[in-house]
């Protein structure tokens, strides 16, 4: 085409009185190929600039389904910190009647006469309330933070063996009454 730059100015002023046919006829000649060249650098930049509006688009998309996953994943783990809050509000119920029972003692009194093993179980069942409360302040942290999927897995799978094995030790115990 044509690597001359060109006013517009001046090019449209052959549009305005005074100016010949020939001459308009001429300069239109001249101008046309780099108004031309001109639009087609200007269209070719409209559909690179459509591309990148389309790819933020999608990117905005994933963003949202990502979003919607989170949230959705926020709810699931907020339906399982009510599960364990029951299951600890029963737990804690389960052992005042147990306080408040001649049972309870009973297995004083047993405890005071144990060998260092029972006390080690009580101590580890000391040791895995503290735990659960742990697990249960990092559940809230969940909530107020956005967490990875892996560090969510993990502390639900902590939380699991935490609370089998504090149901376990629960059943031991009441085992040996």
């Amino acid at each position: 085409m044509t690597d001359k730059q060109r006013n517009w100015q001046e090019d449209m002023k052959l549009c305005g009185e005074g100016v010949s046919p020939i001459e308009f006829i001429y300069e239109s000649r001249q101008a046309l190929p780099y108004w031309l060249q001109q639009y087609d650098i200007e269209l070719r930049g409209r559909k690179r600039w459509e591309e990148v509006a389309k790819g933020l688009q999608d990117d905005l998309k994933q963003a949202e389904s990502l979003i919607q996953l989170k949230d959705a994943e926020i709810l699931r783990m907020y339906g399982v910190n009510q599960i364990l809050e029951t299951e600890l509000f029963e737990a804690k119920a389960e052992i005042d009647k147990l306080k408040q029972s001649k049972r309870f003692e009973l297995i004083r009194k047993i405890r005071e006469k144990a060998d260092t093993d029972t006390y080690a179980l009580a101590e580890e069942c000391v040791r895995l309330e503290g735990e659960l409360k742990t697990v249960n302040l990092a559940y809230e942290g969940l909530q107020t933070n956005c967490v990875s999927r892996g560090e969510y897995e993990a502390t639900l799978k902590k939380l699991d063996e935490m609370t089998k094995a504090y149901h376990a030790l629960l059943q031991d115990e009441g085992d040996k009454l």
